[in-house]
């Protein structure tokens, strides 16, 4: 720091590191940039930084413990009941929940409040069933987002 000048790290989290996140040898958070980053590329290139291939061919592994599973593919193979969880309560509930909320200002949405008042964990214990889709759905919520679906809002989450 230039004389005269302190600097203070703030962090919300009681680790630094902010979105980057390692647990148990996996990486949760923001361990990779997709060609839809495009402001992440523009910000590479300014500061001349370098980017590898990430290798996406051949199994991938799905820990959902206490099983690891090896699959192929870009969908992990999971139960029926599983996959009906997922596609019922996350992907058709969750996305109309999020399709209601509005983008400049989801704090106007009429239920603004309760859902900010609700982590996303309690939402999942009372709309999920199934363990197996349970424990898909925090680990994508670890990758995606970098943090525990109990540290969430619903409303941050849907917006």
């Amino acid at each position: 720091a230039e004389e005269g000048f302190s600097i203070a790290v703030v962090e919300a989290q009681s680790r630094l590191g902010g979105r980057l996140f390692t647990v148990d040898g996996h990486d949760l958070g923001g361990q990779w940039i997709s060609p839809a980053h495009t402001q992440m590329h523009d910000l590479v290139k300014k500061l001349s930084l370098k980017t590898f291939q990430q290798y996406d061919e051949g199994n991938s592994v799905l820990d959902l413990g206490p099983q690891i599973e090896r699959y192929e593919g870009e969908t992990p193979k999971i139960g029926l009941i599983g996959l009906m969880d997922l596609q019922v309560q996350v992907f058709w509930k969750l996305d109309s929940l999020r399709m209601q909320v509005p983008v400049d200002a989801p704090w106007d949405h009429p239920r603004a409040e309760e859902w900010d008042s609700v982590t996303v964990e309690d939402w999942k214990r009372k709309n999920m069933w199934s363990s197996e889709s349970k424990r898909l759905f925090d680990l994508i919520v670890a990758m995606l987002l970098g943090c525990h679906a109990r540290e969430l809002s619903l409303l941050f989450f849907l917006h």
